[in-house]
């Protein structure tokens, strides 16, 4: 399938896949901030994804390829075809981009073909910078992750490549345990903050590390501003595990949880459980409305 490129040209045809997933993530950087980040995002691995880089600063066209098929939308006439990205599209910005072209040239996207859900990856601001912020924006999307500033640029990296990819690999690959894409696009659904952190786990012959990382998860989204009263819904993603670990945290949830809140498992490696690596949780928590302040001033840990 091709993705047309009105007034522009395709870095690559959209034609290759994974033997693992057919299905692709729409990878959206919005200005140069989010075109950046998500051209470091390609090039450390992530895999799965289409890349629109929608950045209407001629000067900051990049000549070189990324891994993954990849389109850069320069201007209002070049409209971008997520056709092939029905399910999922990952929308990554400045918290102060302000540049309304290219919100433009998204909106535009989306009116020919909108991923059954769409979330935002907003990142801080520098240190020294008091952000510009244009939230009204944000409600195009269905859900929205404020990115907390960590200290360590390159490990900031790869626990964001991380975190998305368990993402869409929870969104994308057949999942064993059965918790399905209608399960997880109740969670995200419906202009949400999400929290999220991730943990990794050493693996042991029995589940016991089970309470303890959820522990340390939830204490983490409520340190970045999560209300645990006021949770709505909770995914949890267990890479290299099997579906014993996955069974494990759901029934600790199910337990813990208040009434109403939604919970999606997902358990993408369970067919094939990395042997004597560590495992890793990502806990995606979501709350009512839009983050209208910085919620996530505080980092993550791995």
């Amino acid at each position: 399938m091709a993705i047309e490129t009105q007034g522009g040209e395709a870095w690559r045809d959209l034609d290759s896949s994974t033997d693992s997933i057919t299905e692709q993530a729409a990878l959206i950087g919005l200005g140069s901030r989010g075109c950046e980040q998500l051209q470091r995002l390609c090039r450390a691995g992530l895999e799965n994804v289409t890349a629109f880089l929608i950045d209407h600063d001629s000067a900051a066209r990049r000549a070189d390829d990324l891994p993954v098929p990849s389109y850069w939308i320069g201007n209002t006439e070049t409209v971008a075809d997520f056709a092939a990205c029905t399910l999922l599209g990952l929308v990554i910005m400045g918290v102060d981009h302000q540049e309304g072209s290219e919100w433009l040239s998204l909106r535009l996207g989306l009116l020919r073909e909108r991923p059954m859900l769409l979330l935002g990856i907003v990142l801080p601001a520098a240190p020294v910078v008091v952000p510009r912020r244009r939230p009204e924006r944000w409600r195009e999307l269905d859900s929205v992750i404020e990115w907390p500033a960590l200290l360590n640029p390159a490990a900031d990296l790869i626990l964001l490549r991380d975190v998305v990819d368990d993402l869409i690999r929870a969104l994308l690959d057949p999942d064993p345990l059965g918790a399905n894409f209608a399960e997880m696009l109740a969670v995200f659904g419906d202009a949400r903050t999400v929290y999220t952190a991730s943990l990794g786990v050493e693996p042991a012959a029995t589940v016991a590390w089970a309470p303890e990382t959820l522990d340390i998860l939830i204490g983490q989204v409520t340190r970045q501003g999560l209300d645990p009263q006021r949770t709505l819904g909770l995914l949890v993603v267990v890479r290299g595990g099997d579906a014993a670990a996955g069974a494990a945290l759901r029934a600790l949830l199910e337990q813990r949880l208040p009434q109403g809140v939604l919970l999606a498992v997902a358990v993408p490696d369970a067919g094939n459980p990395a042997a004597g690596g560590v495992l890793r949780v990502t806990l995606f928590a979501t709350t009512a409305g839009l983050a209208m302040s910085n919620v996530a001033r505080r980092g993550l840990s791995t």
